[in-house]
């Protein structure tokens, strides 16, 4: 079976195979799908099909910088300090190789933000150049501690979470701790120290 880059790729063979017209609005909607799935067709999901499938709906004439602008390049000012406060508090371990940091629920009240404001500082964080492990710790309620991991190398971070009862892939994943922020602080840091060194690095 043919495996798709994005579940916008698997609804765009649908609309072929049903014979619709594949309109601007929904065109519009597919690239979108597909391009926040692809992370803007740069992991390595993104496959030919991917790129030939972004040109069929290119045909359709979507306006291509109003849509990036929007997916990419807009931000409400809250969610701007929220992240901006996430990566201050950003510490490097073993080299520079683990990157996490974290916020809690009043930090995230104090910028006016909400939790989903918080979806993309996980990649900050790994975004830094010396970073292999990345992970960011979110403070919810209950006691729980939500936790977001991303890798870029041969560690793969998904045995991480299923170490604390998540799941995930070998490049993204997640769990969610019952913890205080600095125990789970500690407890995700010794994995990733853990995970180093099991991966022959």
């Amino acid at each position: 079976m043919q495996k798709a880059g994005a579940t916008g790729e698997l609804i765009f063979n649908v609309i072929a195979c049903m014979k619709i017209t594949l309109n601007k609005n929904i065109a519009s909607c597919l690239y979108a799908a597909i391009t926040t799935d692809t992370g803007n067709f740069s992991y390595s999901n993104t496959t030919p099909d991917t790129m030939r499938i972004a040109a069929d709906i290119l045909d359709t004439g979507i306006d291509l910088p109003y849509l990036n602008r929007c997916l990419f390049r807009t931000i409400p000012f809250h969610k701007l300090k929220l992240h901006a406060l996430a990566v201050s508090k950003t510490q490097l371990f073993e080299y520079g190789r683990i990157g996490i940091s974290f916020i809690t629920m009043d930090e995230i009240q104090s910028c006016g933000a909400t939790n989903e404001d918080s979806e993309g500082i996980i990649d900050s964080i790994r975004d830094i150049d010396s970073v292999e492990i990345a992970a960011f710790l979110r403070e919810s309620e209950g006691g729980l501690i939500r936790v977001s991991l991303r890798g870029k190398s041969s560690a793969d971070v998904s045995r991480i979470a299923t170490r604390f009862g998540g799941g995930g892939h070998k490049l993204a994943a997640g769990c969610t701790l019952e913890a205080s922020v600095e125990s789970a602080f500690g407890q995700i840091l010794d994995a990733a120290k853990e995970l180093l060194v099991g991966s022959g690095d």
